[in-house]
């Protein structure tokens, strides 16, 4: 995505070297690619969240710890319901890691 996202870039410097500044165009570019990156990390956050709470998932097994894994499981599917709303993603990890259980 970084690659053509340059490409992009580049060839709309081309076009504007030859043709003038090409405001509406740029603009309109950079809006695109921010929201690409936007979504890539949301996708990759997602995955994450996904991947955490299958760990804890399979720590249901022990008894012992069994309110506080599920109490886990479901800080983080809020979390998860969270990036729609497009948080502060870094306050939200840092809040939901606080709030996990150490075992």
């Amino acid at each position: 995505m970084t690659a053509r996202q340059q490409a992009e870039s580049d060839d709309l410097a081309r076009i504007e070297a030859d043709m003038g500044a090409q405001s509406r165009l740029r603009r309109e570019m950079d809006a695109r690619h921010r929201r690409e990156q936007r979504l890539l990390r949301a996708d990759e956050l997602r995955f994450g969240l996904a991947t955490l709470a299958d760990f804890y998932r399979q720590q249901l097994t022990d008894e012992r710890h069994a309110r506080d894994t599920v109490g886990a499981v479901n800080r983080i599917r809020d979390a998860h319901a969270c990036l729609v709303r497009n948080p502060n993603e870094a306050l939200l990890l840092q809040a939901l890691f606080l709030s996990l259980p150490r075992w």
